[in-house]
C-alpha cells in the first residue's frame, strides 16, 4: 500500500506542480515578461506570464517537458514510502514501543532505496 501511495503522490505532484514550473521556469529566463522593479517580481509577473504562455502556445505548453518526471517522480516516491513502510514495520518487530526509532529507520530505508535506485537516473 505505501509504494501504491508514494506512486499517487508523486504522480500527482508532476501534474499539478509542473505548469507552476514551466512558468518560474520562463520567468527565470526572462522569455514571457518584462521585468517588473518591485520586490515581489514573481506575485506579480507570474499570472501574466502564465496567460502569455496559454495564449501564445495553448494549454499544453504549460506541461512541456514534463514526460521525464512523469517517468520518474511517481517511481521515487513510491520507493521512498514504500522503503519507509518497509523499514518501520522492521523496526517496530524489535520494540514497538519506540516509534521515533521506528520512523528512523524507516526513513533511512526509504532514503537508501531511493537515493541507489535513482541516482543513476537523474
Amino acid at each position: 500500500m505505501d509504494f501504491v501511495a508514494g506512486w499517487c503522490s508523486g504522480a500527482a505532484a508532476v501534474l499539478v506542480l509542473q505548469p507552476v514550473d514551466t512558468v518560474l521556469t520562463r520567468l527565470q529566463a526572462g522569455g514571457l515578461v518584462q521585468p517588473v522593479a518591485t520586490a515581489r517580481v514573481v506575485e506579480t509577473a507570474a499570472v501574466p506570464a502564465a496567460v502569455s504562455l496559454w495564449q501564445a502556445a495553448g494549454a499544453s505548453a504549460l506541461w512541456r517537458g514534463a514526460a521525464p518526471m512523469i517517468y520518474s517522480v511517481p517511481v521515487q516516491n513510491s520507493l521512498l514510502m514504500g522503503g519507509y513502510g518497509v523499514g518501520q514495520k522492521y523496526a517496530e518487530q524489535f520494540d514497538p514501543s519506540q516509534k521515533n526509532a521506528a520512523a528512523f529507520v524507516g526513513g533511512c530505508t526509504g532514503g537508501i532505496m531511493q537515493s541507489f535506485l535513482m541516482s543513476p537516473v537523474s
